[in-house]
């Protein structure tokens, strides 16, 4: 029967059933013939007739081969999980698993690697790292206790910044004591739990863990815990930039205290320059004088001098222009104020001499003006004051007894006619 199937396989118009028939006898009688046959006639096989018939002799690499070519990724998987002895194979699996739908297959994956196939775990975790929740693998991985198994993968998803990735990798680092690791994974991914860290390392007996622990608090902004630290382990250094980035000039004098009661001179100079603008000089003074480090605070009097002197002279110089502009609008209200009539003749008379009398006829000098008549004026002025005499007399004459009275007339009659001659006279042309 399979001679006779075979003779009919290089007929043009060979039925799908000769094929299939044919891949039923291989798999029941000559299964190492199987696998070839497949290959070459997959498109004119019925594959889930020859599926069951491959399930039923246990023939699982054929299986996957089919499920794969069918299209059937999820079912492929499977196959290989449940059969993994004979069927799995790292680079069908790992083809396969990148095209399941169901994503539990994803992670009953991982565990399936981690068991059986520890050594491709990380492969495999790169390879769908796209489709999986890296918070959930690194909980799986930590509830397994392996966690270090995945590190490569970890440190190529760091980049994520994940919170979960960066801590497990973090941990990872304290554990295997690479402390310049943590501190390059600390300064460059914030997102990490780090007051837990922090207080996981502050009692390392690393001295540099524990430095890596003050980093952390003061990038925290927990500077007092930061100092405290620091000065566990005699890195002032550190205490001093904290001090610094604190803001606090409580805290500076604190730490100034501090250095000046354990004797560190050269730190007290180099607290009391970095920190200047956060140090009161009584403070520095008082330290100063009470420790007998005048010489180390020296530098900072000198800067002190020099800032104080610089101030002066920017006032000075201030009230300096002050008083200079004061004087310049003094001189110019004055200026303004010595010549009124020159401003009130150059309004009245608009003309060029500012100073020439009106109703005078006379130029600043005393010279007549062009065209005046000195006599008719003269003449008019005197009668009209003739005439105010006469007014003068008639007042003076109602005051008298009567005997008075006719003089009193005369005479305002007499300078009224005076007037009246004056008026005349003036009005004519001399």
């Amino acid at each position: 029967m399979i001679s006779l199937l075979e003779s009919c396989l290089a007929m043009d118009r060979s039925h799908v059933g000769i094929f299939t028939e044919l891949g039923m006898m291989y798999a029941k009688n000559k299964p190492r013939k199987l696998m070839d046959y497949i290959r070459n006639y997959f498109n004119k096989l019925n594959v889930s007739k020859l599926l069951r018939t491959c399930e039923r002799y246990l023939l699982w690499n054929e299986s996957v081969y089919l499920y794969s070519n069918y299209e059937e990724y999820d079912n492929a998987i499977k196959c290989m999980i449940e059969h993994s002895p004979v069927a799995f194979k790292h680079d069908i699996f790992v083809a396969n698993i990148q095209k399941v739908s169901n994503h539990d297959l994803l992670y009953k994956s991982i565990t399936f690697y981690l068991e059986e196939e520890p050594k491709y775990l990380n492969d495999l975790l790169k390879c769908i790292t796209l489709k999986v929740d890296l918070s959930k693998v690194v909980s799986m991985m930590k509830s397994s206790g392996y966690l270090g198994l995945i590190e490569e993968w970890l440190k190529s998803v760091q980049s994520q910044n994940n919170q979960a990735v960066n801590d497990a990798l973090n941990s990872l680092y304290l554990e295997n004591e690479d402390f310049d690791a943590l501190r390059n994974s600390i300064s460059t991914y914030g997102s990490i739990d780090s007051i837990s860290l922090a207080k996981s390392m502050q009692m390392h007996d690393n001295p540099q863990f524990r430095r890596i622990s003050s980093l952390i608090y003061r990038t925290n902004k927990k500077y007092n815990e930061s100092i405290e630290l620091s000065k566990r382990d005699k890195q002032y250094r550190d205490c001093v930039e904290t001090a610094l980035e604190s803001k606090s000039p409580e805290t500076v004098e604190s730490l100034l205290r501090f250095l000046a009661e354990e004797g560190e001179k050269e730190f007290f100079t180099v607290c009391t320059y970095t920190c200047y603008e956060l140090v009161r000089p009584e403070t520095v003074m008082e330290l100063a004088w009470r420790h007998g480090y005048s010489d180390f605070a020296m530098p900072f009097f000198i800067q002190l001098v020099r800032d104080l002197t610089s101030k002066v002279e920017v006032v000075q110089k201030k009230t300096e222009d002050r008083e200079k502009k004061d004087t310049e609008k003094a001189e110019k209200e004055a200026k303004q104020t010595i010549n009124p009539i020159m401003d009130d003749g150059l309004a009245v008379n608009n003309s060029p001499y500012p100073m020439l009398m009106s109703g005078t006829g006379m130029d600043p000098m005393g010279m007549p003006q062009p065209g005046f008549d000195p006599m008719s004026t003269g003449m008019g002025n005197m009668g009209g004051g003739m005439s105010g005499m006469g007014a003068m007399g008639g007042g003076m004459g109602m005051g008298m007894p009567g005997n008075m009275g006719m003089g009193g007339g005369g005479m305002s009659g007499m300078g009224g006619s005076m007037g009246g001659m004056g008026g005349s006279m003036g009005g004519r042309p001399f």
